[in-house]
Formats: C-alpha cells, structure tokens, sequence
C-alpha cells in the first residue's frame, strides 16, 4: 500500500475526501483587532470602589478577630498588626532585618546564577 493511497483512505475516513476546505483567509485582507477605548466607569469610581473594597476587607478582618470568628493566634487582627509595625519600625530593629533579609537575597541571587 503506497503513501497516496493510505492518505486518500485516511481522507475518506475522516469524511472530508471530495470536501474544499476553506483556506484561512489572507493576513493583508484583515483588519487589526482593536481594544476599545472607552471606559464603562470613570478612573475616579474604580479606585473609590478598589478602596472601599480594600477597606471592607480589614473591617471585616478587624470584626471577626474581636468576636473571636477567627484564630488570633493565626490570623491576628489588622490593629494588633498595625500597633506591632509601628513598634518595629521606631525601634529600629526592621532596618537591620531588612537589610539582613536583602543582603542575602542578593547572595544567594549572585551564588545561584554563577553555580548554574
């Protein structure tokens, strides 16, 4: 059985032996898809919406580790979280952790790339 012979059974099989098959059409004839360019809601009401989301999200947050909904221990609660920031940072002691933390991000960046 030649080549021709078990492609035109495999045409026939398929169902498309005798059928045109339409040519994808020319990449000149279309026209560039375009992405439109009005907005449905003005800049200003989606960072409103973005922000009140945000700030729904904390109180939510917020209510829940009060009424006890969720593990403080886990979860903590987005004050006792801010409270403790604050503490971190006027002591002084996130500038050293976070120069620490850098440093050896960039080590083992710079190790990492000359061993590969």
């Amino acid at each position: 059985m030649s080549a021709k012979t078990s492609s035109l059974n495999f045409a026939k099989s398929l169902g498309i032996f005798g059928k045109k098959i339409p040519s994808a059409p020319r990449a000149t004839t279309m026209q560039p898809r375009r992405l439109p360019v009005q907005r449905i809601w003005p800049t200003w009401a989606i960072v409103l919406f973005q922000f009140a989301l945000f700030g729904s999200v904390l109180a939510f947050w917020e209510i829940g580790a009060r009424l006890k909904w969720i593990d403080v221990f886990f979860w903590s609660s987005p004050l006792a979280i801010y409270k403790m920031g604050i503490i971190f940072f006027t002591e002084g002691t996130a500038y050293v952790d976070i120069a620490f933390t850098f440093r050896s991000t960039l080590m083992g960046f710079f190790l990492g790339t000359t061993a590969g």
